[in-house]
C-alpha cells in the first residue's frame, strides 16, 4: 500500500487518521507523499541545466536530489520531536503556511525577475 499512498491519499476521503493506523512508517509516508507531489517541481526547476550533461552526471544529479530529500525528511521528523515546534504548529500551523506560501510567491517573482519587468512597463 505503501508504494501507491500518494494516489489512495487523492481518491479517497480519509482523514490522515486513518491513513496513518494503516500505514507502517510515518516518515516513509511523508518521504513517498514528498517524492509523488513535490520531485516533478525540483527536477523542473534543475532539467534546464540538465539539458547538455551525459547521462551519468543526469543521474548522479537525480542520486543527489533523493539523498538530500531523504535527508530533509529525517530532518523534519526530528523538528517534529520538539515541543515547543510542536506547540506552535498546533496554535499557529495554518497561518505560518499562508505566510510561507506568500513569502515564497514573492520571491520567486522578485528573483525571476517579474517586479523588474513589471516596473518597467509601468
Amino acid at each position: 500500500m505503501l508504494g501507491i499512498l500518494p494516489i489512495y491519499l487523492a481518491l479517497h476521503d480519509d482523514t490522515d487518521d486513518d491513513i496513518a493506523k494503516k500505514s507502517h512508517s510515518p516518515i516513509l509516508n511523508v518521504l513517498l507523499t514528498y517524492l509523488a507531489v513535490c520531485a516533478g517541481c525540483n527536477l523542473a526547476i534543475f532539467l534546464p541545466v540538465l539539458v547538455g550533461v551525459s547521462y551519468m552526471h543526469f543521474g548522479l544529479t537525480l542520486l543527489f536530489i533523493g539523498v538530500l530529500t531523504i535527508l530533509a525528511v529525517i530532518t523534519v521528523d526530528l523538528i517534529t520531536n520538539i515541543s515547543a515546534v510542536t506547540s506552535i504548529m498546533r496554535l499557529h500551523g495554518a497561518s505560518l503556511m499562508k505566510i510561507c506560501y506568500i513569502g515564497i510567491g514573492c520571491y520567486v517573482f522578485w528573483d525571476s525577475g517579474l517586479i523588474a519587468h513589471l516596473s518597467v512597463l509601468f
